[in-house]
């Protein structure tokens, strides 16, 4: 075991920290991010919703954008995000009335068809890992016929739209690719992304993979915001077919 830096134990002490090592049991129809990770963070209300999420990797290295400082960074700050979250809901209910939404059945992992024809076979699974997720899921679609090529393309990295992004503030532009869509989307080098697609607002790597994940593989307008020199601009991606797609050298 390996002892927790003191900024990251003072950092956690207002959440309710939950380890999983299993996914048998995870509600996969609510609980969503990159299962080809080593490590996943999902910071979230306990009504379900998802403020934030941690833990994406470019190609080239597992490690690359996670680091204790910029974990430390997230959590301070989702506090925030936490707060707007509770007066808005609150805000709502005043004025809507609104009761608890409808129970919805969950979707766990464990019950997948593939992994009900393995235990169906005999076969004891002790553990359902996160990659097996994605496994079982190609397994149901193809099944379903369901499956498209694109499909393969799951949670994009930003260069895949022209952006490099810091590994510790997470949500700054580092740099724009020439003539890639966060370019003719105005987008420059020290800009701060505020909003991409319905993530809003931004302040993960993973945050910006995950609205990535659910636009279009083919031509799409993703809404996208950035803050320069104190003002918010709103802009549109303007993403062309086959933009999911890695190159050989990814």
């Amino acid at each position: 075991m390996v002892r927790a830096p003191q900024e990251l134990v003072l950092a956690t002490a207002p959440y309710v920290c939950v380890r999983v090592m299993d996914m048998s049991d995870v509600d996969i129809g609510a609980i969503r991010f990159d299962f080809d990770l080593t490590m996943a963070v999902l910071l979230m209300h306990a009504d379900g919703t998802i403020y934030h999420r941690y833990g994406s990797r470019p190609a080239r290295d597992a490690l690359a954008w996670m680091s204790i400082p910029s974990l430390v960074r997230l959590l301070h700050d989702t506090l925030d995000d936490h707060a707007d979250h509770e007066r808005a809901a609150h805000e709502r209910a005043e004025h809507e009335h609104a009761g608890a939404p409808p129970a919805r059945e969950p979707l766990r992992a464990r019950d997948l068809p593939m992994l009900q024809k393995r235990r169906a076979a005999g076969q004891k699974i002790e553990c359902v890992h996160c990659h097996t997720v994605n496994d079982a899921e190609h397994e149901r679609e193809v099944g379903q016929r369901r499956w498209r090529d694109d499909d393969k393309w799951v949670f994009p990295d930003p260069a895949r739209i022209g952006l490099e992004l810091d590994a510790e503030r997470q949500s700054l532009v580092r740099a724009v690719a020439a003539d890639s869509a966060a370019a003719r989307a105005g987008l420059r080098a020290g800009d701060r992304l505020v909003r991409v697609g319905a993530q809003q607002p931004v302040r993960t790597i993973a945050d910006v993979a995950w609205a990535l994940h659910q636009a279009q593989p083919g031509d799409a307008a993703l809404p996208v915001a950035f803050a320069r020199d104190g003002a918010v601009t709103d802009a549109v991606l303007e993403l062309r077919a086959g933009w999911k797609q890695c190159t050989p050298e990814d």
